[in-house]
Protein backbone atom coordinates (compact mmCIF):
# COMPACT_ATOMS: atom_id res chain seq x y z
CA UNK A 1 0.00 0.00 0.00
CA UNK A 2 1.15 3.36 -1.02
CA UNK A 3 2.99 5.28 2.27
CA UNK A 4 1.10 8.69 1.47
CA UNK A 5 -1.95 7.09 1.59
CA UNK A 6 -1.71 4.83 4.44
CA UNK A 7 -0.96 8.10 6.55
CA UNK A 8 -3.50 9.96 4.70
CA UNK A 9 -5.97 6.86 6.36
CA UNK A 10 -4.72 7.68 9.36
CA UNK A 11 -5.12 11.32 9.22
CA UNK A 12 -8.81 11.17 7.88
CA UNK A 13 -10.58 10.93 11.42
CA UNK A 14 -8.20 13.27 12.76
CA UNK A 15 -9.97 16.06 10.61
CA UNK A 16 -13.35 15.57 11.81
CA UNK A 17 -16.43 17.71 10.95
CA UNK A 18 -18.79 19.00 14.01
CA UNK A 19 -21.29 16.50 13.63
CA UNK A 20 -22.32 15.28 17.41
CA UNK A 21 -19.73 12.53 18.06
CA UNK A 22 -19.86 12.04 22.07
CA UNK A 23 -22.53 11.63 24.78
CA UNK A 24 -21.28 11.58 28.34
CA UNK A 25 -23.66 9.68 29.82
CA UNK A 26 -24.50 9.56 34.09
CA UNK A 27 -26.04 6.29 33.96
CA UNK A 28 -27.17 6.24 37.56
CA UNK A 29 -26.51 8.59 40.92
CA UNK A 30 -25.81 5.65 43.19
CA UNK A 31 -22.11 5.68 44.05
CA UNK A 32 -20.37 3.71 46.85
CA UNK A 33 -17.73 5.64 47.04
CA UNK A 34 -17.49 9.08 49.32
CA UNK A 35 -14.68 10.66 47.23
CA UNK A 36 -13.64 14.62 48.21
CA UNK A 37 -11.92 14.75 44.54
CA UNK A 38 -15.71 14.57 43.30
CA UNK A 39 -17.55 17.22 41.24
CA UNK A 40 -20.70 15.42 41.18
CA UNK A 41 -21.16 15.24 44.90
CA UNK A 42 -24.03 16.71 45.59
CA UNK A 43 -26.08 14.65 43.24
CA UNK A 44 -25.04 11.47 44.46
CA UNK A 45 -27.56 8.56 45.82
CA UNK A 46 -30.73 10.19 44.51
CA UNK A 47 -33.94 9.57 43.74
CA UNK A 48 -35.16 9.56 39.77
CA UNK A 49 -32.40 7.48 37.25
CA UNK A 50 -33.95 7.65 34.09
CA UNK A 51 -35.82 4.11 33.49
CA UNK A 52 -34.99 1.91 30.51
CA UNK A 53 -37.16 2.87 28.52
CA UNK A 54 -36.76 6.53 28.72
CA UNK A 55 -32.94 5.51 27.71
CA UNK A 56 -34.70 3.70 25.08
CA UNK A 57 -36.77 6.54 23.83
CA UNK A 58 -33.70 8.84 24.05
CA UNK A 59 -31.47 6.72 21.94
CA UNK A 60 -34.07 6.09 19.43
CA UNK A 61 -34.21 9.89 18.82
CA UNK A 62 -30.40 10.64 19.20
CA UNK A 63 -27.99 10.63 15.93
CA UNK A 64 -25.27 8.08 14.81
CA UNK A 65 -22.25 8.75 17.19
CA UNK A 66 -18.81 7.53 17.89
CA UNK A 67 -17.91 7.97 21.99
CA UNK A 68 -20.16 6.37 24.48
CA UNK A 69 -18.61 8.18 27.82
CA UNK A 70 -20.06 6.60 31.27
CA UNK A 71 -20.18 8.06 34.24
CA UNK A 72 -22.40 8.53 37.26
CA UNK A 73 -21.89 7.59 40.61
CA UNK A 74 -20.49 4.23 39.82
CA UNK A 75 -21.50 3.33 36.54
CA UNK A 76 -21.22 0.01 37.75
CA UNK A 77 -23.85 0.19 39.69
CA UNK A 78 -26.33 0.65 37.35
CA UNK A 79 -28.29 -2.82 37.07
CA UNK A 80 -28.91 -2.36 32.93
CA UNK A 81 -25.80 -0.75 32.10
CA UNK A 82 -24.61 -3.92 29.52
CA UNK A 83 -28.17 -3.41 27.59
CA UNK A 84 -27.80 0.45 27.90
CA UNK A 85 -24.27 -0.26 26.45
CA UNK A 86 -25.71 -2.61 23.77
CA UNK A 87 -28.48 0.20 23.19
CA UNK A 88 -26.40 2.71 21.91
CA UNK A 89 -24.02 0.27 19.97
CA UNK A 90 -26.74 -1.34 18.01
CA UNK A 91 -29.23 1.85 17.89
CA UNK A 92 -26.61 4.69 17.73
CA UNK A 93 -23.82 3.13 15.76
CA UNK A 94 -20.99 3.77 19.24
CA UNK A 95 -18.41 1.93 18.35
CA UNK A 96 -15.62 3.21 21.43
CA UNK A 97 -17.37 2.84 24.74
CA UNK A 98 -15.08 3.95 28.40
CA UNK A 99 -16.19 3.16 31.36
CA UNK A 100 -14.41 4.60 34.53
CA UNK A 101 -14.69 2.74 37.84
CA UNK A 102 -13.74 2.61 41.84
CA UNK A 103 -13.01 -1.17 41.22
CA UNK A 104 -14.72 -2.23 44.11
CA UNK A 105 -16.90 -4.46 42.95
CA UNK A 106 -14.91 -6.97 40.98
CA UNK A 107 -17.08 -9.52 40.33
CA UNK A 108 -19.83 -7.57 38.76
CA UNK A 109 -17.44 -5.26 36.72
CA UNK A 110 -15.57 -8.62 35.38
CA UNK A 111 -19.24 -9.92 34.13
CA UNK A 112 -20.23 -6.64 32.12
CA UNK A 113 -16.91 -7.06 30.43
CA UNK A 114 -17.68 -10.53 29.24
CA UNK A 115 -21.30 -9.33 28.76
CA UNK A 116 -20.39 -6.40 26.79
CA UNK A 117 -18.10 -8.39 24.43
CA UNK A 118 -20.43 -10.94 24.24
CA UNK A 119 -23.01 -8.95 22.49
CA UNK A 120 -20.55 -6.99 21.05
CA UNK A 121 -17.84 -8.27 20.07
CA UNK A 122 -16.33 -5.72 17.37
CA UNK A 123 -16.44 -2.26 20.04
CA UNK A 124 -13.29 -0.97 21.64
CA UNK A 125 -14.24 -0.86 25.10
CA UNK A 126 -12.09 1.47 28.37
CA UNK A 127 -11.89 0.07 31.51
CA UNK A 128 -10.59 3.18 33.48
CA UNK A 129 -10.01 2.39 37.00
CA UNK A 130 -9.36 4.95 39.81
CA UNK A 131 -5.94 5.60 41.59
CA UNK A 132 -5.37 7.98 43.25
CA UNK A 133 -2.33 6.64 45.38
CA UNK A 134 -1.15 4.57 47.66
CA UNK A 135 -3.02 1.96 50.18
CA UNK A 136 -4.20 4.99 52.90
CA UNK A 137 -3.67 7.99 50.82
CA UNK A 138 -6.36 6.62 48.14
CA UNK A 139 -8.64 4.95 50.88
CA UNK A 140 -8.70 8.61 52.99
CA UNK A 141 -9.17 10.44 49.27
CA UNK A 142 -11.75 8.19 47.83
CA UNK A 143 -13.80 7.47 51.54
CA UNK A 144 -13.76 3.91 51.67
CA UNK A 145 -11.04 1.78 53.79
CA UNK A 146 -9.81 -1.13 51.90
CA UNK A 147 -10.55 0.54 48.23
CA UNK A 148 -6.82 0.44 47.59
CA UNK A 149 -6.43 -3.64 47.76
CA UNK A 150 -9.82 -3.49 46.00
CA UNK A 151 -9.15 -1.59 43.13
CA UNK A 152 -5.71 -3.98 42.53
CA UNK A 153 -7.69 -7.23 42.80
CA UNK A 154 -10.17 -5.87 40.10
CA UNK A 155 -7.41 -4.59 37.94
CA UNK A 156 -5.40 -7.88 38.71
CA UNK A 157 -8.76 -9.84 37.67
CA UNK A 158 -9.46 -7.65 34.68
CA UNK A 159 -5.72 -7.69 32.68
CA UNK A 160 -6.67 -11.72 31.14
CA UNK A 161 -9.03 -10.22 29.59
CA UNK A 162 -6.55 -7.97 27.43
CA UNK A 163 -5.68 -11.49 25.65
CA UNK A 164 -9.20 -12.57 25.47
CA UNK A 165 -10.50 -9.36 24.02
CA UNK A 166 -8.87 -7.40 21.15
CA UNK A 167 -11.11 -4.54 21.79
CA UNK A 168 -10.60 -4.58 25.81
CA UNK A 169 -8.47 -1.54 26.94
CA UNK A 170 -7.27 -1.08 30.68
CA UNK A 171 -6.24 1.77 32.02
CA UNK A 172 -5.33 3.53 35.45
CA UNK A 173 -6.48 6.61 36.06
CA UNK A 174 -5.37 9.06 38.70
CA UNK A 175 -6.73 12.50 40.02
CA UNK A 176 -4.19 15.09 40.54
CA UNK A 177 -4.83 17.00 44.21
CA UNK A 178 -3.17 18.36 47.12
CA UNK A 179 -2.47 15.13 48.95
CA UNK A 180 -1.26 13.00 46.63
CA UNK A 181 0.83 14.94 44.22
CA UNK A 182 4.00 13.61 46.18
CA UNK A 183 3.41 10.31 45.36
CA UNK A 184 1.87 9.90 42.06
CA UNK A 185 4.87 9.56 40.22
CA UNK A 186 6.32 6.53 42.39
CA UNK A 187 2.16 4.92 41.67
CA UNK A 188 3.16 5.44 38.31
CA UNK A 189 5.97 3.08 38.51
CA UNK A 190 4.29 0.80 40.46
CA UNK A 191 1.81 -0.01 38.01
CA UNK A 192 3.89 -0.27 35.33
CA UNK A 193 6.33 -2.67 36.86
CA UNK A 194 3.77 -4.84 38.08
CA UNK A 195 0.81 -4.78 36.16
CA UNK A 196 -0.25 -4.96 32.23
CA UNK A 197 -2.20 -1.93 31.82
CA UNK A 198 -2.28 0.02 27.76
CA UNK A 199 -1.82 3.48 30.11
CA UNK A 200 -2.31 5.55 32.90
CA UNK A 201 -3.95 9.30 32.82
CA UNK A 202 -2.89 11.73 35.36
CA UNK A 203 -5.88 14.32 35.35
CA UNK A 204 -5.85 17.52 37.40
CA UNK A 205 -8.54 18.17 39.85
CA UNK A 206 -12.01 19.87 38.42
CA UNK A 207 -14.98 21.47 39.40
CA UNK A 208 -16.87 21.97 42.75
CA UNK A 209 -15.33 19.36 45.02
CA UNK A 210 -16.37 19.00 48.43
CA UNK A 211 -12.81 19.46 49.73
CA UNK A 212 -11.63 22.96 48.02
CA UNK A 213 -8.83 22.65 49.28
CA UNK A 214 -7.85 19.43 47.77
CA UNK A 215 -7.11 21.78 44.24
CA UNK A 216 -4.13 23.53 45.65
CA UNK A 217 -1.84 21.70 43.93
CA UNK A 218 1.58 23.58 43.55
CA UNK A 219 2.33 24.16 39.71
CA UNK A 220 5.47 23.40 40.04
CA UNK A 221 5.22 19.72 41.39
CA UNK A 222 2.18 19.33 38.89
CA UNK A 223 4.73 19.90 35.69
CA UNK A 224 7.52 17.40 37.38
CA UNK A 225 4.44 15.33 37.26
CA UNK A 226 3.37 15.73 33.93
CA UNK A 227 6.99 15.61 32.89
CA UNK A 228 7.28 11.95 34.56
CA UNK A 229 3.82 11.18 33.23
CA UNK A 230 5.43 11.27 29.54
CA UNK A 231 7.93 8.92 30.10
CA UNK A 232 5.20 6.39 31.21
CA UNK A 233 3.13 7.42 28.09
CA UNK A 234 6.30 6.43 26.33
CA UNK A 235 6.21 3.26 27.44
CA UNK A 236 2.89 2.37 27.25
CA UNK A 237 3.73 3.42 23.23
CA UNK A 238 5.56 0.55 22.84
CA UNK A 239 2.52 -1.47 23.87
CA UNK A 240 -0.35 0.59 22.44
CA UNK A 241 -2.88 -1.38 20.21
CA UNK A 242 -3.80 1.67 18.71
CA UNK A 243 -1.33 2.00 16.18
CA UNK A 244 -3.00 1.15 12.32
CA UNK A 245 -0.99 -1.55 10.37
CA UNK A 246 0.98 0.20 7.68
CA UNK A 247 1.25 3.80 9.90
CA UNK A 248 4.83 4.49 10.22
CA UNK A 249 6.16 4.29 13.90
CA UNK A 250 7.33 7.87 14.13
CA UNK A 251 4.43 9.56 12.56
CA UNK A 252 2.43 7.14 14.83
CA UNK A 253 4.64 8.44 18.30
CA UNK A 254 4.42 12.00 16.88
CA UNK A 255 0.34 11.97 17.12
CA UNK A 256 0.56 9.84 20.06
CA UNK A 257 3.02 11.49 22.18
CA UNK A 258 2.25 14.89 20.83
CA UNK A 259 -2.03 14.37 21.76
CA UNK A 260 -0.67 13.91 25.21
CA UNK A 261 1.70 16.53 25.19
CA UNK A 262 -0.39 19.48 23.84
CA UNK A 263 -3.55 18.43 26.45
CA UNK A 264 -1.47 18.68 29.69
CA UNK A 265 0.10 21.65 28.40
CA UNK A 266 -3.30 23.30 27.84
CA UNK A 267 -4.44 21.71 31.32
CA UNK A 268 -1.36 23.11 32.90
CA UNK A 269 -1.90 27.13 31.44
CA UNK A 270 -5.43 26.77 32.31
CA UNK A 271 -5.16 25.24 35.96
CA UNK A 272 -1.71 28.04 36.29
CA UNK A 273 -2.78 31.15 34.79
CA UNK A 274 -6.55 30.51 32.42
CA UNK A 275 -4.95 30.68 29.49
CA UNK A 276 -7.60 30.26 26.69
CA UNK A 277 -7.75 26.83 24.48
CA UNK A 278 -5.93 27.16 21.41
CA UNK A 279 -9.45 26.01 19.64
CA UNK A 280 -13.02 26.66 20.68
CA UNK A 281 -14.83 24.24 22.83
CA UNK A 282 -17.21 22.21 20.69
CA UNK A 283 -19.58 21.37 23.82
CA UNK A 284 -23.37 21.72 22.11
CA UNK A 285 -22.01 20.95 19.19
CA UNK A 286 -20.53 17.57 18.68
CA UNK A 287 -20.95 16.56 22.67
CA UNK A 288 -23.52 16.82 25.34
CA UNK A 289 -23.62 15.76 29.06
CA UNK A 290 -26.35 13.72 30.03
CA UNK A 291 -27.62 13.46 33.82
CA UNK A 292 -29.00 10.05 35.52
CA UNK A 293 -32.53 11.99 35.65
CA UNK A 294 -32.66 13.25 32.21
CA UNK A 295 -31.26 16.67 32.32
CA UNK A 296 -28.77 17.42 29.40
CA UNK A 297 -25.88 20.01 29.60
CA UNK A 298 -23.73 21.20 26.64
CA UNK A 299 -20.88 20.27 29.61
CA UNK A 300 -21.22 18.72 32.93
CA UNK A 301 -19.23 21.89 34.32
CA UNK A 302 -22.06 24.26 32.93
CA UNK A 303 -25.54 24.22 34.35
CA UNK A 304 -28.54 22.10 32.59
CA UNK A 305 -30.78 23.52 29.43
CA UNK A 306 -33.56 21.87 30.28
CA UNK A 307 -34.81 17.92 31.35
CA UNK A 308 -35.38 15.79 28.35
CA UNK A 309 -38.49 14.39 30.29
CA UNK A 310 -40.27 17.45 29.83
CA UNK A 311 -39.65 16.64 25.97
CA UNK A 312 -41.12 13.56 26.06
CA UNK A 313 -37.42 11.72 26.05
CA UNK A 314 -36.85 13.37 22.87
CA UNK A 315 -33.33 14.27 22.59
CA UNK A 316 -33.24 16.25 19.01
CA UNK A 317 -36.38 18.18 20.19
CA UNK A 318 -34.07 19.75 22.99
CA UNK A 319 -30.90 19.57 21.23
CA UNK A 320 -32.27 21.65 18.28
CA UNK A 321 -34.19 23.98 20.46
CA UNK A 322 -33.65 27.66 20.99
CA UNK A 323 -32.42 27.67 24.44
CA UNK A 324 -29.63 25.17 23.19
CA UNK A 325 -28.05 27.32 20.53
CA UNK A 326 -28.43 30.13 23.01
CA UNK A 327 -26.38 28.34 25.56
CA UNK A 328 -23.66 27.30 23.24
CA UNK A 329 -23.84 30.98 22.27
CA UNK A 330 -23.81 32.20 25.73
CA UNK A 331 -20.44 29.81 26.18
CA UNK A 332 -18.31 31.18 23.69
CA UNK A 333 -19.39 34.50 25.15
CA UNK A 334 -18.37 33.63 28.25
CA UNK A 335 -15.09 32.48 27.10
CA UNK A 336 -15.64 29.23 28.74
CA UNK A 337 -12.69 26.90 29.35
CA UNK A 338 -11.41 24.59 31.80
CA UNK A 339 -9.04 21.04 32.30
CA UNK A 340 -11.76 18.75 31.00
CA UNK A 341 -9.94 16.48 29.28
CA UNK A 342 -13.13 14.89 27.78
CA UNK A 343 -13.95 18.04 26.15
CA UNK A 344 -10.79 19.35 25.49
CA UNK A 345 -10.00 15.75 23.54
CA UNK A 346 -13.15 16.15 21.92
CA UNK A 347 -12.66 19.14 20.59
CA UNK A 348 -9.06 19.37 19.30
CA UNK A 349 -10.07 16.23 17.09
CA UNK A 350 -12.14 18.41 15.08
CA UNK A 351 -9.23 21.14 15.00
CA UNK A 352 -7.24 20.99 12.00
CA UNK A 353 -4.09 23.59 13.37
CA UNK A 354 -4.38 21.24 16.41
CA UNK A 355 -3.48 18.45 15.20
CA UNK A 356 -1.17 19.50 12.24
CA UNK A 357 0.49 22.39 13.69
CA UNK A 358 -0.17 22.80 17.46
CA UNK A 359 0.38 19.22 18.40
CA UNK A 360 3.36 18.65 16.24
CA UNK A 361 4.75 21.57 17.67
CA UNK A 362 4.65 20.69 20.96
CA UNK A 363 6.15 17.41 20.06
CA UNK A 364 9.12 18.92 18.68
CA UNK A 365 9.59 21.28 21.41
CA UNK A 366 9.46 18.49 24.30
CA UNK A 367 12.02 16.51 22.02
CA UNK A 368 14.30 19.72 21.75
CA UNK A 369 13.81 20.40 25.78
CA UNK A 370 15.18 17.01 26.13
CA UNK A 371 11.83 15.62 27.00
CA UNK A 372 11.26 18.52 29.43
CA UNK A 373 8.05 20.87 29.97
CA UNK A 374 10.74 23.64 31.24
CA UNK A 375 8.78 26.28 28.62
CA UNK A 376 5.87 25.96 30.98
CA UNK A 377 5.24 29.58 32.67
CA UNK A 378 4.72 28.76 36.43
CA UNK A 379 3.17 32.29 37.69
CA UNK A 380 1.41 30.88 40.72
CA UNK A 381 2.19 28.45 43.75
CA UNK A 382 5.68 29.03 43.37
CA UNK A 383 7.48 26.34 45.48
CA UNK A 384 10.23 24.10 45.69
CA UNK A 385 9.21 20.74 44.68
CA UNK A 386 8.88 18.23 47.75
CA UNK A 387 10.28 14.72 46.93
CA UNK A 388 8.34 11.64 47.37
CA UNK A 389 9.70 8.79 49.42
CA UNK A 390 10.98 6.17 46.91
CA UNK A 391 8.76 4.00 45.18
CA UNK A 392 10.51 1.04 47.08
CA UNK A 393 9.85 2.30 50.58
CA UNK A 394 6.06 2.47 49.54
CA UNK A 395 6.15 -0.45 48.71
CA UNK A 396 7.77 -2.03 51.67
CA UNK A 397 5.72 -0.07 53.92
CA UNK A 398 2.21 -1.41 52.00
CA UNK A 399 3.41 -5.13 52.97
CA UNK A 400 4.97 -4.94 56.07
Amino acid sequence: MNALKVVSDFAKPLISDNAFSMLIFFVTSRCNSVCRTCFYWDSLNQEGDLSFEEIQTISATMPRFRDLWLSGGEPTMREELVDIIDLFCKNNGVSTVRLPTNGLLTGRIENIVDSVFEQNPNITFHINLALDGYGETHDQIRGVPGNFEKALNTLRALTPRRDRYPGFRLFVNSVVCKENYEELIDLGHFIRDHFDVDGHYFQIIRGNAPDLDLKDVPMENLRVIYENAMKLHRHYLNKTREKPDGVPQKVFELFYLGTYLFTYETQFNNADHNELWKMPCLAGTTSAALDFDGKLRICELRDPVGNLRDYDCDFNKLWESKIMRDEVKQMHEDQCDCTHICFLYNSLKSSSRVKFWDIPKSYFKFKKSNERFNWLRVSRNERTPKVAESESAVVESLSS
